[in-house]
Formats: C-alpha cells, structure tokens, sequence
C-alpha cells in the first residue's frame, strides 16, 4: 500500500503526531498552534456524509499536503488546518490573521466558500468561488487540490 492511504487508517490523535512530527514545534506560524485552534472550534463536529471528526479531514489535508504534495511551508500547513473554520465555526479572518499572520488569513479566505447571494444557487456560488480561485496564488490552489482530494478520497468506497 502507498503510504499517504494509510491515512485513513487512522484516527485523530494519530494523525496529529504524525503531523508534528513532520514540523515539529518551533514553526512560524506555529503549526502545533494552529492544530490547537482547530481542535478547539471542530470539537464534536462531524464532516458532512462521512460522520467522522471533522478535525480529521483538517489534519489530512495538511498531511496531503505534507506527505504527498512535499510542501512544508508552515503557511500552507497552518491554512490547511483551518481552512474551514471560517465557514463551520463562529472563528473570524480577523482572528486567523491575528493569530497567525496574514498569509495564512489570505489563504484561508482564498478557501472558503463566499455566502449564496439572494438568489443564487449553490451551484452558481460555486462557479462564483472557483473563477475566484482561479487567480488567487498558488499556495491556495495548492491547498484546495489537497482538500478535494481528501473529499474525493473519503467518499463512500473510495478505497
């Protein structure tokens, strides 16, 4: 078996140890930091469909990004960690940028989801969203490659 599917194999704490040991603790911005926060506003959230911690797919998308995509810029790293809590927790840009610098808050808001105008679709919003990503750099693009591929990969008989 390749080794990034054994991913899905494990279970949070598991994958948290994996991803600090990849970074270890003295990153700016502070990974562990930004897995703390994560952990915090994701506690008792389950994903959509799937019904497993939804600070399971934050760390997978880190680690793809990590393990599989070879990246280790702790920018890239920390936006993956909290790339949905702008869009599932009370969490602000503000709050992200504060804590942990503003490329990772422009990451992050290159990854969430703009609200449906009145009127539009979810399907229109979507469209709306990727012309967006479409221009925004490759830190977000990359990002948002490692989250689909999490979604795609947990889908029901993935595997």
């Amino acid at each position: 078996m390749e080794a990034w599917k054994d991913l899905y194999e494990q279970d949070v704490p598991a994958l948290e140890r994996r991803l600090i040991s990849h970074v270890g603790m003295n990153t700016w911005p502070a990974v562990h930091e930004a897995l703390t926060l994560a952990a915090e506003r994701h506690a008792g959230q389950k994903r959509k469909g799937a019904g497993e911690p939804a600070l399971a797919h934050a760390l997978r998308t880190a680690l793809i990004l990590r393990e599989l995509a070879e990246q280790k810029q702790p920018v890239l790293l920390c936006a993956a960690l909290l790339h949905d809590l702008v869009e599932d927790t009370s969490t602000t840009y503000e709050e992200i940028e504060a804590r942990f610098g503003h490329q990772v808050g422009d990451v992050v808001r290159a990854l969430t989801y703009p609200p449906l105008r009145e009127g539009e679709s979810k399907h229109q919003r979507n469209l709306r969203y990727f012309e967006h990503l479409r221009w925004e750099g490759r830190d977000a693009q990359i990002a948002k490659s490692a989250d689909r591929l999490d979604n795609i990969l947990t889908m029901e008989g993935a595997f």
